[in-house]
């Protein structure tokens, strides 16, 4: 793919973009709408859920939406719009499956090393093998960086300085399939320093660990020619370490000598199972059921500090831990979470019609419940052409951290919370123009209703937009090996109340690229993405955020020796000097905003045997 991690893929699908905050962390926005911890968002691994259910993130855990070695993804799926009818909370503007290679694809071993810009290396191994009717096939990566340290003019204090973003990351995939059994494994540790900082202020002391794993258990089977099992059990477990400095030493004239420092822990777990029939009850009709159960539980949670939360005033070093009023969110937190649900396929329910119908009703112990309907039509006017239309409903549950923030000096938490809710109509047309071109026009409409938004002491549900927009898409096939892509994106997305439009989102943006074999020997990756100006909140003093373009390339080297194999990348290949919006600065403070790195370069060697 041409990319170092997968969140460097995301912009170059249309209705997708990508930014990042002031951790670092990078955002994605589908369709018009960004948030802070991308938690609009379903992210699966074969299947499985990695959204952490205190934020209902990836962001944090996954911070450049690293989620696995891209050399052990052989697909990734990703549904554009609301897709709660199957998939539940989260599922609220997309869905992303990472489908993983299994051992019949791999067939031994893949050992990849790199080496980068900003001192970046990185370590990969994939393996896979079969024997008989059990299959083996997994990753193991370890890489670590000091970052890039980008020139910041002005942060929430008015001080100048540079960014600090070190990370350390290990990540471990295991896959084993025996008959009709599947268990899955995955485990991921990061730690990381602050990019910018918590505060909007420059620092040099802010840690952040994060350790998440999953196991799955799966059992799938043709019970007959027309009735399909699927069930599952499941075991996740979140580990989150941070510490703040939230006021660097001798700041406010001296004010905090040592610095103003906070550290947060939690530790939560989920356990799940869930069971899908499926059945062909007509020659033209399939049906599909399933019922999911999960129990959320909190273990650990402590708040430590030189800071007081009460007065913002320096005091001695303190901790809260447990059951303690003054702990930073709910300690004793449990969850239980219910849902059913049905998708009815019809194929030619008319002629050259099918008609495919979903439904799911998802009940939360703590937030209550909600139903979700989705219904879709295509339409294949012809044997190069199709219509497709679709209405989707989906909603996204408050998170602890929404309902029972309290006593850190931020947002405090609101446990009367309802759901956000959105509803998309959807149109398309899809043409295959030949064998080897296609090409497809996407118009969407959305609505959201209750979008969860803080306040100046709390989170409130007082957020309704609007956003329109439409989707083109080009690729074609040029010969066996070599295949090029264009898209093109406008959206319109407007605060039902302001009439305005959303700040920090851009309102054009577009990809041209491909893969190019330019001898038996060598190929070529490039893409060259586009992204117009974003607009400010209103009020805010600074001028607009400028358009930008970028240019990714890389150069694989083949052939020469057998199983040996060498990339030579070059990011932001044009230099180019861009920047990401920094929140309303009558909020924050900060003049500056986030600053991205310039040209850099890449090498890989990977040797399979």
């Amino acid at each position: 793919m041409g990319v170092r991690n997968l969140g460097e893929y995301f912009h170059r699908i249309p209705g997708f973009g990508t930014s990042i905050n002031y951790m670092g962390q990078m955002e994605l926005e589908v369709r018009g709408v960004k948030t802070f911890n991308s938690e609009k968002i379903k992210f699966m691994v074969d299947g499985h859920s990695i959204n952490e259910i205190h934020t209902s993130s990836v962001a944090w855990g996954f911070s450049q939406f690293d989620l696995m070695p891209v050399e052990y993804i052989r697909q990734v799926e990703i549904i554009r719009g609301p897709g709660s009818a199957l998939y539940g909370t989260s599922a609220f503007l997309g869905v992303v499956n990472v489908i993983t290679r299994d051992s019949g694809e791999i067939d031994g071993f893949e050992v990849c090393a790199s080496a980068g810009s900003f001192d970046f290396h990185k370590e990969t191994v994939v393996f896979g093998k079969r024997w008989g009717e059990f299959g083996i096939s997994g990753s193991f990566e370890y890489n670590d960086t000091n970052g890039d340290e980008l020139k910041v003019r002005s942060d929430g204090l008015g001080n100048s300085g540079k960014t600090l973003f070190p990370r350390e990351v290990s990540d471990i995939n295991l896959k084993a399939k025996y008959q009709d059994f599947t268990m899955l494994f995955k485990r991921h540790e990061k730690e990381e320093g602050p990019y910018l900082g918590i505060a909007y202020i420059l620092n040099d002391d802010t840690k952040q660990k994060y350790t998440q794993y999953f196991v799955e258990l799966d059992y799938e089977r043709e019970l007959s020619d027309k009735l399909h099992l699927f069930s599952r059990v499941y075991y996740d477990y979140y580990d989150f370490d941070t510490f703040f400095e939230t006021m660097p030493e001798g700041s406010f004239s001296g004010y905090y000598p040592d610095g103003a420092k906070m550290a947060s822990f939690y530790k939560d777990d989920n356990i799940g199972s869930e069971i899908r029939l499926g059945c062909q009850l007509l020659s033209k009709n399939y049906l599909t059921c399933g019922f999911l159960f999960e129990r959320f539980k909190r273990h650990k949670l402590a708040m430590e500090g030189n800071l007081s939360t009460e007065t913002y005033e320096p005091v001695p070093w303190y901790r809260r831990s447990g059951n303690h009023p003054l702990n930073w969110n709910k300690y004793n937190v449990t969850q239980k979470i219910w849902a059913v649900y049905f998708q009815d396929e019809w194929e030619d329910i008319i002629r050259d019609v099918n008609l495919t119908m979903g439904v799911r009703h998802d009940n939360y112990s703590i937030s209550g419940s909600t139903t979700n309907p989705r219904i879709g039509i295509n339409w294949s006017i012809s044997d190069k052409a199709n219509l497709k239309f679709l209405y989707g409903m989906a909603f996204r549950s408050p998170t602890v951290e929404e309902l029972y923030n309290k006593n850190n000096g931020q947002i405090e938490g609101n446990p009367d919370l309802d759901p956000e809710i959105i509803q998309t109509y959807e149109a398309g047309l899809f043409y295959r123009f030949n064998s080897a071109f296609k090409g497809n026009i996407t118009c969407f409409h959305s609505k959201v209703e209750d979008l969860i938004n803080n306040t100046a002491t709390s989170y409130e549900n007082i957020g309704d937009m609007t956003v329109s927009g439409v989707e083109l898409e080009f690729d074609g096939r040029l010969n066996d090996k070599s295949t090029f892509y264009l898209n093109y994106t406008f959206q319109d997305a407007e605060d039902d109340e302001t009439h305005r439009n959303l700040p920090d989102v851009a309102e054009q943006k577009g990809n041209i690229g491909g893969n190019f074999e330019l001898s038996r020997y060598l190929t070529l990756n490039a893409n060259f993405y586009v992204c117009g100006k974003k607009k400010r909140a209103h009020g805010d003093p600074r001028s607009d955020i400028s358009s930008y373009e970028r240019l990714d390339t890389s150069l694989t080297f083949h052939n020469f020796f057998k199983n040996l194999e060498m990339s030579v990348s070059i990011f932001n290949l044009l230099d180019e000097d861009y920047k990401d919006p920094s929140p309303d600065m009558n909020l924050t403070g900060m003049e500056s905003d986030f600053p991205r790195e310039g040209i850099s370069g890449w090498l890989t060697l990977r040797y399979r045997f």
